[in-house]
């Protein structure tokens, strides 16, 4: 339901749940789906991000692991709790994409 609201947003031009510029509103038609933070507008985290659990897994609204769906990297945001420091450079970088994808795999090896 999610999916089909988004993309009547998408062929209206009008986010009315975050208010996402038009130009950004791309229709979610045929998976399987990847997400990454690059390209032109570029942010160093999402603060809030996805839910995660310390296994990396995605999480649903009640905190249960999406079988399947990990994340690593910037979409990490809520390790931040709603703020981000620049006073250590880097700590993005090796927390959430180099260690935390480590240890992502490493989850993933011994348990799928």
């Amino acid at each position: 339901a999610e999916i089909e609201k988004y993309n009547g947003f998408c062929e209206t031009g009008e986010d009315l749940d975050f208010y996402k510029p038009a130009e950004c509103l791309k229709p979610i038609k045929t998976g399987p789906f990847y997400a990454s933070v690059g390209g032109g507008k570029v942010g160093l985290t999402v603060l809030g991000g996805l839910r995660t659990n310390l296994n990396m897994q995605v999480c649903d609204a009640d905190d249960n692991a999406i079988p399947g769906l990990y994340n690593v990297g910037t979409m990490v945001g809520d390790v931040f709790g709603g703020c981000y420091t620049f006073q250590f450079a880097g700590h993005n970088l090796g927390m959430t994409c180099v260690t935390f994808g480590y240890l992502t795999g490493k989850y993933i090896a011994e348990n799928e």
